[in-house]
């Protein structure tokens, strides 16, 4: 059970069977070789999975101890194996050493039983050893026996994995024309694979190989090749939801986005390289080129200086940080052979968490602090394309990673003035997409607004959780994903599982829409229990909602991580339930709406966020309502305040509606008009205005 899950790329399910089984295992009073196939099968499920790499190391360990027990140099080979790439990729700098020791014990182990494909697999975590060493002639030819016994044997995924270590090897001997060609080989056998996966396989399968991307993104931006960056970028993010779109459509080339793009508009598709090194594709009307910035003694410097202090390093060592190739790590001082090497992924990802933070919270004792990170911000990512900028007033960006959880609006130039101050800003996942909507024709005899809000809930806190720990949540994942297989969609007792029940009542949601429905006679609003999950999807069967050319919920929303699916927003929750619902509107029940509509309101919390993929993005309401049929959404970034929401929702629907607006143009002009105090100085800070982001055509 476990095997097919985990080939389905069902990894929480997986994880949470081959457990139950090696538990049941472990109760015998000796070891099997059964044992130690579970025990192996459990390391392949916890490759590429979130914060597993001590669990995984783990199991290489109890590995090692089963496979001396039933003295069996197969597993002892495969245990070395595992514990060697720990020691590669994840393990502490002071330990790196380890992996050569434990590679070579695997991989002579390999070669004395004569096991081609065992070497293969050694081979290229071995490779990785040897380049660090300088011997790169003989890692490239290691890797080219292994790729050529990978095919032989039709293994795709293999020989992919092994392609795209070739291709980190050119690229660091600085060969970056070999490194692409290597690298799309890597992308092709990618592609071979996913030819038999459906579309959520696929989305977990272009996370486990992310880094081949990467690898292409920053070659491109060496050789200067726009198209083939552009083409990478495209191909790198929104695949998920493109396949739910439409599969059939070719990839968006420059030629498509500059047909789509108005003489004043630019568009911006960043990625990220190395921590912090920004490589973007810049597109104007007449013109597409690289623009690049990765600043590593400002980033080195701006970590030591705030990042750091979360550390608690002692005052004595302070003196030796000031060199940027130093930091204080696990408890002792390292030294990186090079600045690159001192600046880690868990810096910039840190860098951002602290940005929302200062942006979330409206606290006059760190308005310098704040300051500084939305100085440092727009010197990173928008100072590159200063001069592109002076002449293009209305920005498109298709961000990357971690970026999507940052407002752009909110980036402080050199004048001290918010991006959004000098430019209309908004946002798209990539140019497919865009051009997926673009083509989309909807009548223009649909009403104005359907609206929600005011909803009804159960008491806050009647539900108490009975999920404690990381293993609950994958079960309760993997019930959710067996009850979406069966076409069944309440999910109340998970959502219970995990303390979803009732909550605070929001009498701002119910003001709002009130205010809305004042705006014009063709207007429907749904309050109190008339604002129910069931009576939505009633409304959904008979073709109402496809009526309106914009839909507002407000009410209670919220994102999820471990478990995506359970992303979505709250509806009323009458005594006694409402029938065959579970009062959550949740994003696998969005995506099957039928909508006609421009744009899509979220009036609630946290509504933007979701779970970040690799090779995808964010996957979480907005994609859901895109596919539901709707060219844009007006999600958040986090806990929203409700007087600020009930300003920005009543003057955005009501130029809207009255005045035929443009709902980005017009949220843009409310943003400064929030930053020039036309609602009063409370309300100049960016927690009140920056949360909503317009995302869409």
């Amino acid at each position: 059970m476990s095997v097919i899950k985990n080939n389905s790329f069902n990894k929480p399910g997986a994880l949470v069977t081959i457990n139950e089984g090696i538990n049941e295992k472990l109760k015998l009073p000796f070891a099997t070789l059964a044992l130690a196939n579970m025990q192996l099968h459990k390391i392949h499920v916890l490759v590429k999975m979130e914060n597993k790499q001590q669990e995984k190391l783990q199991t290489a360990y109890q590995l090692e101890q089963t496979a001396t027990k039933i003295n069996n140099d197969y597993f002892k080979a495969k245990a070395y194996n595992s514990i060697g790439a720990y020691h590669v990729f994840d393990g502490p700098q002071a330990e790196r050493g380890k992996a050569g020791t434990y590679l070579t014990k695997a991989y002579n182990l390999a070669k004395k039983m004569n096991d081609a494909n065992l070497m293969n697999e050694i081979s290229g975590n071995l490779v990785i050893i040897k380049a660090k060493q300088g011997l790169h002639e003989e890692a490239k030819k290691l890797t080219e026996e292994a790729v050529a016994n990978s095919l032989k044997e039709n293994d795709f995924s293999g020989a992919q994995n092994l392609y795209n270590n070739l291709g980190f090897l050119y690229y660091n001997q600085k060969d970056y024309t070999n490194a692409i060609s290597q690298f799309e080989k890597s992308i092709a056998l990618a592609d071979k694979v996913k030819e038999n996966l459906t579309a959520k396989q696929k989305l977990e399968y272009n996370n486990t190989i992310a880094g081949v991307y990467k690898g292409m993104i920053m070659s491109c931006q060496n050789t200067k090749d726009v198209a083939k960056l552009f083409a990478v970028q495209e191909q790198s993010r929104s695949g998920y939801l493109k396949e739910q779109l439409n599969k059939n459509i070719p990839l968006a080339t420059i030629s498509d986005a500059q047909q789509l793009l108005q003489k004043e508009e630019v568009l911006i598709n960043y990625s990220v390289g190395q921590p912090g090194e920004i490589i973007m594709s810049v597109i104007t009307k007449d013109k597409a080129e690289i623009r690049y910035h990765y600043p590593i003694d400002e980033l080195l410097s701006f970590k030591k200086a705030y990042t750091n202090k979360a550390k608690k390093i002692p005052a004595t060592i302070n003196p030796y940080l000031s060199d940027l190739q130093v930091d204080y790590t696990d408890g002792e001082l390292v030294r990186y052979a090079t600045k690159q090497a001192a600046y880690k992924k868990e810096d910039f990802v840190t860098l951002i968490e602290w940005t929302r933070q200062l942006l979330k919270e409206a606290n006059p004792q760190l308005q310098t602090i704040q300051n500084d990170f939305l100085h440092f911000w727009y010197n990173l990512t928008l100072q590159p394309i200063q001069d592109i900028l002076a002449t293009h007033p209305k920005v498109i960006i298709s961000a990357t990673e971690e970026l999507n959880y940052l407002p752009f609006e909110t980036f402080l130039s050199p004048k001290n003035q918010y991006f959004v101050s000098t430019h209309d800003v908004k946002y798209i996942p990539n140019t497919t997409i865009w051009k997926i909507m673009a083509n989309r024709k909807y009548p223009e005899n649909r009403k104005s607004v359907i609206a929600f809000g005011g909803a009804l809930y159960q008491p806050s806190g009647n539900v108490k959780p009975t999920a404690r720990g990381i293993e609950d949540f994958y079960k309760i994942s993997d019930a959710i994903n067996k009850k979406i297989g069966k076409g069944i969609y309440n999910f109340k007792p998970e959502l219970e599982a995990i303390g979803f029940g009732g909550a605070n009542y929001l009498a701002g949601t119910l003001k709002e829409v009130q205010f809305v429905g004042t705006l014009s006679n063709d207007i429907k609003v749904f309050t109190g229990l008339g604002m129910s999950e069931s009576n939505f999807k009633k409304l959904n069967a008979t073709g109402e909602l496809k009526q309106y050319k914009n839909l507002l919920i407000s009410t209670h929303g919220f994102t999820g991580d471990v478990i995506p699916e359970f992303s979505g927003v709250m509806f009323s929750q009458p005594n006694g339930g409402d029938g065959n619902e579970d009062t959550f509107l949740l994003a696998p029940e969005i995506v099957k709406l039928n909508l006609n509509a421009d744009l899509v309101v979220l009036s609630a919390c946290d509504t933007g966020l979701g779970k970040l993929y690799g090779g995808e993005g964010i996957n979480g309401l907005n994609s859901s309502f895109l596919v539901a049929g709707s060219n844009a959404t007006l999600l958040s970034l986090w806990p929203v305040d409700d007087a600020g929401t009930a300003l920005t929702m009543q003057n955005l629907f009501k130029k809207i509606v009255q005045q035929n607006a443009k709902a980005p143009e017009t949220l843009n002009q409310i943003k400064r008009s929030f930053i020039n105090g036309d609602f009063g100085e409370r309300y100049m800070h960016p927690q009140f205005w920056a949360p909503f982001l317009y995302n869409g055509i």
